[in-house]
């Protein structure tokens, strides 16, 4: 339950982000087709490591739920008080994928089914950077993240069945 907490507060800041950010770029965004959500769960043989790499990962997802909250309540008070600008909207967006790229390189996973969640979440942050520095031009596909938070949430699962 935790999992879909820290998904549904990483895109309701990316929401709130979306939402201070410039009208053009809204358009340009909201008009790239969203693939439907990729289901499949992909099978790996448990190992002794699978609940370290799981604590590993929910850590991480804490800690980036930590900060996206500080982003998102520095946003909104900057909002209230009509001070927002749209390049540090840009700006904060931009940190954000910086450090979601650095966190998800911090992590020192030593399973496949991590390494595979891992690389997912490190996917998107990348494609998300590359659409803020605008060497892409369709923003990254959200159904990435919740792909890694199913894998994720059937691991955990799977792992306390054992």
């Amino acid at each position: 339950m935790n999992q879909l907490k820290a998904i549904f507060t990483i895109l309701a800041t990316s929401g709130v982000l979306m939402a201070c950010q410039p009208q053009q770029s809204e358009q340009t965004q909201s008009s790239a087709p969203q693939p439907t959500i990729e289901t499949d769960i992909k099978a790996f043989s448990a190992t002794q490591e699978d609940a370290t790499d799981i604590e590993h990962l929910n850590t991480f997802n804490t800690n980036f739920i930590t900060m996206s909250n500080e982003m998102y309540h520095e946003l909104e008070q900057l909002k209230t008080q009509n001070t927002l600008q749209p390049d540090f909207v840009q700006r904060r967006k931009r940190d954000q994928a910086l450090s979601a790229l650095n966190m998800l390189k911090d992590l020192e996973l030593s399973t496949p089914q991590g390494h595979y969640i891992q690389g997912m979440l490190y996917d998107y942050w990348e494609q998300q950077l590359k659409f803020l520095d605008g060497q892409q031009q369709q923003a990254p596909n959200k159904n990435i993240v919740l792909q890694a938070e199913h894998q994720l949430q059937h691991w955990q699962a799977q792992t306390k069945k054992a």
